[in-house]
């Protein structure tokens, strides 16, 4: 397809078949998602039935698809479970390899806590346009964002007087830094994301008792 004469343009290569959108939240609660929609140009193409042999072939694509997915991101999280409540860089290119954004830094790690213990973590904060720590389950799934606060970005989270993050995942709140909730989890994974940022700190963490 030729640019358009107004608008963004992402040009398709003959081999094009996907396209992946990410929208990232200041505030949810006070900003409106954004509705999408895919047109077809060529209105003149006909219907024709579906071939037995490609359909085939489409399906069990579709599956080794989710599959691979599936492994995936099984392989990530027991190479996090290796060093528990850190955040590591474990090496961008194997995020940048599976798709990740390459203008995002990757921060994963697995936390698993007791009742009464408490993950810190303390970062410096770089010049970046955006940045979020979440916390997920196994499958690397946030937790529940609607009903509990699993998350801070650079509108929500509050810094140190120095300029410094401080957070503290816990099952009840410590009184001190920027608490997330485990939601009656007591372990699972998480992910601190700089986004376009001249700099990557590495976080430093460790587990206290409260």
């Amino acid at each position: 397809m030729d640019r358009p004469e107004s608008g963004d343009w992402l040009p398709m290569a003959e081999d094009t078949n996907i396209i992946s959108v990410r929208q990232s939240f200041q505030n949810r609660k006070a900003e409106i998602p954004a509705e999408l929609e895919i047109e077809l140009l060529d209105t003149d193409v006909a219907a024709e039935p579906l071939d037995p042999e490609v359909f085939a072939g489409q399906v069990r694509r579709a599956v080794a698809n989710v599959t691979g997915m599936a492994k995936t991101f099984a392989d990530w999280t027991r190479l996090f479970m290796t060093r528990p409540n850190e955040l590591p860089d474990w090496g961008q290119h194997i995020f940048q390899n599976a798709g990740g954004d390459p203008t995002i830094y990757y921060l994963h790690g697995y936390w698993k806590l007791a009742e009464d213990e408490a993950w810190v973590i303390e970062t410096e904060v770089p010049d970046c346009e955006y940045w979020n720590f979440v916390l997920q389950n196994w499958w690397m799934e946030s937790l529940d964002y609607e009903r509990a606060n699993i998350y801070i970005n650079n509108h929500t989270g509050k810094l140190n007087d120095d300029g410094t993050l401080t957070i503290v995942v816990s099952s009840r709140n410590p009184g001190f830094g920027n608490w997330i909730s485990t939601e009656g989890h007591a372990e699972g994974t998480a992910l601190l994301r700089w986004v376009k940022s001249e700099s990557h700190p590495l976080p430093t963490c460790k587990v206290v008792k409260i």
